[in-house]
């Protein structure tokens, strides 16, 4: 639900003075074991287009 320009957004409003994001993980609840491993493999092409709004997780990273 939240996109990188909206995190770094809010991440330089709060006076961060540098950030950076990362949205990864399309492993979604309830996929059949015997397709985690080639979702995973997809997911990490997936992760460098721009299709990351569909992701799971963002990982954060701001110094203050």
């Amino acid at each position: 639900a939240f996109s990188a320009n909206f995190i770094k957004g809010k991440l330089k409003k709060a006076k961060f003075s540098s950030s950076s994001t990362e949205i990864k993980d399309f492993l979604l609840p309830n996929i059949p074991e015997k397709l985690i491993k080639t979702v995973i493999k997809i997911g990490s092409v997936l992760e460098k287009t721009p299709i990351t709004y569909i992701a799971q997780s963002v990982f954060i990273t701001a110094t203050k």
